[in-house]
């Protein structure tokens, strides 16, 4: 029995897509997915040919099993991409789900856990702090401007004339 290898049949899936063809491009998809079940990318595009066919429940499955192989290969951003793809289609799955830049976001310092209202809320950022340490610097530097012109500041004009 003939049986297409995995590259015939993502070139194969890839140009019935681009003809619109998208239930055999969905056949293609599925096989690729037994084909190779770890591959993450397969039950996305399985999901998004479900949406296109109206198929949300099938679609939200297949995106469902994308967003957790991401998650377990340790690819954070594009689980994120996903579940944003789930948000679209069903809005109501929401609460159950945590969200992956919510998750990326607690507990490292690279993104602070609320958005900052005051530089100061950012204080524990390495890059941040350099910032606001040399914004304080500058500022202790720079003499704040006073309302009335000093006697030397005059003077110095008129020399200049």
């Amino acid at each position: 029995m003939f049986r297409p290898r995995a590259q015939d049949l993502r070139s194969a899936a890839t140009g019935f897509v681009n003809k619109g063809k998208y239930e055999k491009a969905l056949e293609c998809y599925l096989a690729l997915e037994k084909k190779e079940p770890r591959e993450p990318e397969w039950s996305r595009r399985i999901g998004q040919i479900y949406e296109r066919l109206g198929e949300n429940e099938r679609a939200l499955a297949a995106l469902q099993r994308s967003m957790e192989k991401y998650r377990k290969a340790g690819f954070e951003a594009k689980a994120g991409a996903v579940e944003n793809l789930i948000r679209r289609l069903d809005p109501t799955a929401a609460p159950e789900m945590p969200r992956t830049r919510r998750r990326l976001a607690v507990g490292t310092d690279r993104i602070p856990p609320t958005t900052p209202t005051v530089p100061t809320e950012w204080a524990y950022h390495p890059e941040a702090s350099k910032q606001v340490r040399l914004a304080q610097a500058l500022a202790d530097l720079v003499p704040e401007p006073s309302e009335e012109p000093s006697d030397s500041t005059e003077s110095a004009g008129r020399r200049r004339r």
